[in-house]
């Protein structure tokens, strides 16, 4: 019943949602969000409410009046017998003085023994005096266990067992597979013991219903509830995989990749509890891993969902609030890995008061979006705010609050359709878009094709040459622009071979690559000659003209006047090698110190603005006076210049390498921060200490370098000379420390990775 109302609610969201988009915006969204709280409101393990359920009474539970083939399967609720501290067997249980009488199912810590609560931890015996009705009748029992281990007993005869019972935490062994068991009852009170044991988790005690029914009622119980697990388990990882794959081939929707990761946490939590099927599948699982996989996946949700939501709307969630977010999932993650099983059981509530802060701010958040008419806020807000009753609900659930949990997944699962209708919406608005561009594009080129044919008839007013020649490249026409251009009027032009215009090997080179590609040879450069004799410079275009009939027919081409552009360039050029050599040091061809002085400002600048992290490096070679008098000057200088490219290859695009004077070097890396710019300096240094730098008659010379570092990072108030003194302080101890080093300097004053 529960799984058939289920799918009906999806269903009518789906349409809702396309009729809410399209058509009925502001009416529907009440009406669907009341009929969503309503209907999980009413969904949970359906029982008939005319009837009342037995329920144990001082250790007996009376059942010969309960018809199970017209009511179905029922809880031993109620009454258990109870010895705290005590694995007592079925014959001393029934004898021992020391019983208490507890409620369950209920935790531990809620019961009151001899005047205090018991703690989460520890051990204790729960006793059962069944009765069933008269006739023989074969039973089941079905329980989804307690969460740690434990071992029923019938009749003094082994039943069920999940994980190992113990009297200690190095004795006992926790599991929490969902079982299910078979017997046949004549008659008799059954007596039934369960011993159970709580070392790995706050919530000790018998904390789920044993449910007793028909071997069909247990069957189908169990198969209806893996079923609906299995069915959204299948939803959540084919939306993952689906969602994944359109990030794979669309990287600019990283909107699919957040999904996809959500997809799957939620995939990952839902196997994982409930009814185990991820655990059933994988049995070599520990109860502890899955217990670290059950509350790492639950801290990284938050901060997926965040990215998400930003990476649709990147202006109404700032990236302070993602940087929150992740900071605290990783400290809480670091936390329970750090602190064991049972000390990490007692973090998840403080997280849960995260979430709840957290859906606060989404409310905002969605308000803002809908009052600013983002594109798709309407649905995207439908979605979530079906995710944050539903978790909020289970949220409360899981603090005995209210009693609807585990309907979290439930409401992702929506989620999940309704995001699949913004997302599909947004990935088909877009191409349609690419499509009318194309379009839109096509039609340009196509005027844009006409209007060169159009203007090319009216070429008289072109400041280019524009000409036609017959089939043997005689000139039939040409623009009067000739006479400005070349000194010849279109009287001395006409009838002349386009081989006097200029070099006759220029054109059969041009000739025989139009007839071979068949395409138009587009500005190619020619040297022209004035009437007067001078030089012009020039970009000729040719092309194929045709008949009618679609035969050859001559050539047509413009002939374009660069001589000033190319002036121009070369000008360009001579400033641009001026330029260049104002900047870089002549001999190693890397920057100079004033050029480096100039960029390291204005990046001590962006990062003070920016928040972000760089990093000074000076580098010295060692001993580099005795590569000079031992090898001579110009060696030293063959050591500078490959000690020059051998940085290049180790550095980044983006980061800076100047000579500050002789041995001496000094590297700029933006947005790096120190650790991370030792690392980068550790490997050059390796890689200079191993390499051939030089040779000299035959003999291998190599060098070893020393490097000084220094970082800027947000709040600090070094200026570009400290920082610059500080690298150098820090090259000084790398030399005093015994060379072929890479200190860094901190707070310590320095550290050393070699």
């Amino acid at each position: 019943m529960y799984l058939w109302y289920y799918y009906g609610v999806i269903y009518f969201i789906k349409f809702k949602n396309y009729m809410t988009y399209v058509k009925y915006k502001s009416s529907s969204l009440f009406f669907l969000l009341l009929f969503f709280c309503l209907s999980f409101t009413g969904c949970g393990n359906v029982e008939n409410s005319e009837d009342k359920i037995p329920q144990a009474a001082l250790g007996v539970l009376d059942l010969r009046d309960w018809n199970f083939q017209g009511k179905g399967l029922i809880p031993l609720e109620g009454e258990w017998a109870f010895v705290w501290e005590q694995l007592l067997s079925p014959q001393k249980m029934r004898a021992s003085d020391a019983a208490h009488y507890a409620f369950v199912p209920d935790k531990w810590y809620n019961y009151f023994i001899d005047g205090e609560n018991p703690d989460s931890q520890g051990f204790a015996t729960f006793s059962l005096t069944l009765i069933l009705p008269g006739k023989e009748q074969y039973y089941g029992f079905s329980f989804d266990g307690v969460g740690s281990a434990y071992t029923l007993w019938m009749n003094g005869q082994l039943l069920l067992k999940s994980g190992t019972v113990g009297t200690s935490k190095e004795q006992m062994v926790p599991n929490k597979i969902p079982q299910s068991a078979f017997f046949k009852s004549s008659g008799e009170p059954l007596e039934l013991v369960l011993h159970i044991s709580n070392f790995h988790h706050k919530k000790g005690g018998f904390r789920n219903s044993l449910y007793v029914g028909l071997p069909n009622q247990i069957q189908s119980f169990q198969r209806n509830a893996w079923t609906l697990e299995a069915f959204t388990l299948g939803i959540l990882f084919i939306m993952g995989l689906y969602h994944l794959s359109v990030f794979v081939f669309r990287k600019k929707f990283r909107s699919a990749l957040y999904f996809a990761l959500l997809c799957f946490a939620f995939f990952m939590r839902l196997g994982i509890t409930n009814q185990d099927l991820l655990l059933l599948a994988f049995p070599f699982v520990s109860w502890t891993l899955a217990f670290y996989l059950d509350y790492i996946t639950l801290f990284f949700i938050p901060p997926l969902v965040a990215l998400f939501y930003r990476s649709l709307y990147p202006e109404d969630i700032p990236r302070v609030f993602l940087h929150i977010f992740c900071a605290l999932s990783g400290l809480f993650s670091l936390y329970i890995i750090l602190a064991g099983t049972y000390l990490a059981s007692f973090s998840i509530q403080y997280y849960q008061v995260l979430i709840l802060l957290e859906i606060g701010y989404y409310l905002y958040f969605l308000i803002r979006i809908n009052y600013k008419k983002r594109e798709g806020a309407m649905v995207i807000t439908i979605a979530s705010i079906i995710l944050f009753i539903t978790s909020s609900i289970e949220i409360l659930s899981l603090w005995d609050w209210l009693g609807a949990d585990k309907i979290g997944v439930y409401g992702f699962l929506s989620f999940i359709l309704v995001q699949s209708i913004l997302l599909s919406l947004r990935y088909s608005q877009s191409f349609a878009r690419v499509e009318s561009l194309t379009k839109a594009l096509k039609s340009t080129n196509r005027y844009l094709q006409e209007s060169e044919i159009r203007y090319r008839n009216f070429f008289e007013n072109s400041i280019d040459i524009l000409f036609l020649t017959d089939e043997e490249s005689r000139i039939i026409d040409v623009s009067p622009s000739s006479e400005k251009m070349l000194g010849f009027s279109r009287a001395d032009v006409l009838h002349r071979k386009v081989t006097d215009l200029f070099s006759s090997v220029v054109y059969d080179t041009l000739y025989e690559e139009l007839c071979q590609s068949g395409e138009p040879v587009r500005n190619s450069e020619v040297v022209l000659r004035h009437r007067d004799g001078h030089k012009i410079e020039a970009l000729v275009t040719l092309a194929l003209r045709f008949d009618d009939q679609g035969n050859p027919a001559g050539l047509q081409g413009s002939v374009h006047d660069n001589t000033d552009k190319k002036r121009a360039d070369r000008e360009k050029m001579r400033i641009l090698e001026l330029e260049q050599i104002a900047l870089t040091d002549p001999l190693t061809k890397a920057y100079n110190r004033r050029f480096f002085s100039e960029v390291a400002k204005k990046e001590l600048t962006r990062a003070q603005r920016k928040g972000s992290s760089f990093s000074l490096v000076i580098l010295d070679i060692d001993f580099f006076k005795n590569v000079n008098d031992q090898y001579g000057h110009l060696i030293g200088d063959e050591v500078l210049i490959n000690l020059t490219h051998l940085c290049h290859e180790y550095i980044r695009s983006t980061d800076i390498l100047a000579r500050f004077g002789g041995e001496e070097f000094v590297i700029l890396f933006p947005d790096s921060p120190g650790i991370e710019t030792l690392k980068r300096v550790e490997l050059l240094r390796e890689n200079v200490s191993r390499s051939v730098i030089a040779h000299k008659d035959g003999e291998e010379i190599r060098i070893s370098i020393s490097l000084g570092i220094s970082s800027w990072n947000p709040g600090q108030e070094s200026n570009l000379k400290e920082l610059l003194d500080q690298a150098d302080q820090a090259l000084y101890q790398a030399k005093e420390s015994g060379r072929n080093k890479a200190l860094l300097f901190g707070e310590d004053l320095l550290s050393d990775l070699s």
